[in-house]
């Protein structure tokens, strides 16, 4: 039913093709390029520019924390990428298809359980790394347009990581979900 009430809400009001820039700011969700599991969730914030066949910029900052038996692990990644996509107008909304690559930053704090137990005993308490990598991915994209220039946008889509220093060789196929405010930087 809730299908059909976006699919009713796209259709009804017939627009032209999509000539404006778009900035989109909201949260993403997606697959740690080093856990063997756990969550990556953040804040991402993307520019694109006008056209059909658009380019732009989008930048993530995600965070997740996993426990194993010995060590508690924290773990950042910041993406920074470009992107190609392809966006066809479908009333007051658009669908596009993105492909992207860029950039990965990945920062890793480990601390020992119960450090203070085995303060005698030559094990490291502490641990940090810092590494980088690139990625990969496409992602398809839903923008609802609800007020003028102000939308609601949905992406996911499969990607390529591949970081020097992570388990499995560096390379990890993981998925991204995102969900955000978007606004055309001109009038629809």
């Amino acid at each position: 039913m809730a299908a059909l009430i976006i699919l009713l809400l796209a259709t009804a009001q017939p627009s032209s093709p999509t000539t404006s820039s778009i900035v989109e700011g909201g949260l993403f969700a997606a697959t740690p390029v080093a856990l063997g599991q756990g969550q990556l969730l953040g804040p991402e914030l993307s520019l694109r520019f006008a056209g059909p066949l658009a380019f732009g910029v989008r930048a993530r900052l995600g965070f997740a924390a996993e426990n194993d038996l010995d060590w508690h692990v924290s773990h950042t990644e910041g993406h920074l990428s470009a992107l190609l996509a392809w966006v066809q107008p479908l009333g007051r909304a658009e669908v596009s298809l993105a492909l992207s690559t860029g950039g990965i930053l990945l920062h890793e704090d480990r601390v020992r359980h119960q450090a203070a137990r085995t303060a005698g005993s030559n094990l490291p308490v502490e641990s940090s790394a810092l590494t980088a990598g690139v990625q990969t991915s496409i992602e398809g994209a839903v923008r609802l347009f609800f007020y003028d220039r102000y939308a609601v946008s949905v992406n996911g889509g499969p990607s390529i990581r591949w970081v020097a220093d992570a388990q499995n060789h560096g390379e990890r196929v993981g998925v991204a979900i995102g969900l955000a405010l978007a606004i055309a930087l001109e009038d629809r």
